[in-house]
């Protein structure tokens, strides 16, 4: 069994409106458990849209270790020792206040536009202002260390699309 790979994850529109139509059609007794199926893939659908990488979910199995799957794809299975494919120590250090997932410390993101090129910078949190009646987010870059904490949503991206073309060569 593979320490690291990809599942596709990106959430179509039209699975949301199916899902939707499926919990709305439901009977009584069954709605309360499409609506779970489908608030799910809403919440993964929104994360994805708004840039964020964190660990979403956990697969377990009988005997087998941990899957632990990024809103991106990108899954590690608990147990493996792959320390290539982590962040460096001082990186880690650097990026200590934003208190990051298991996931959001490897290596090897996909980018949540196009769920295929590389990513090395991440949003890895968001914050509700009430004051604001918005979110911000915070990122910080897998390569240099640079961190950026509670900015708008568009600041955020443009951080991670920098990062990217100057660490990774992405248009």
């Amino acid at each position: 069994m593979s320490s690291i790979g990809y599942l596709e994850v990106k959430v179509p529109k039209e699975k949301l409106l199916k899902l939707r139509e499926d919990m709305d059609r439901a009977n009584p007794a069954s709605k309360y458990g499409r609506y779970k199926a489908w608030l799910h893939y809403a919440n993964l659908e929104s994360a994805q849209e708004s840039g964020m990488h964190f660990r979403y979910l956990t697969q377990s199995g009988l005997g087998v270790a941990d899957k632990f799957i990024c809103t991106c794809g990108l899954y590690i299975e608990e147990g493996e020792n792959l320390p290539n494919l982590f962040i460096t120590a001082e990186i880690e250090d650097k990026s200590r206040e934003l208190l990051l997932d298991p996931v959001q410390k490897v290596r090897g993101h996909r980018d949540l536009g196009d769920f295929k090129s590389a990513s090395c910078a991440l949003i890895v949190g968001s914050r509700y202002i009430q004051s604001k009646s918005c979110y911000l987010y915070s990122a910080y870059c897998q390569e240099c260390g640079e961190i950026i904490f509670e900015i708008r949503n568009e600041e955020a991206k443009a951080f991670v699309n920098s990062h990217n073309n100057k660490h990774l060569g992405q248009l």
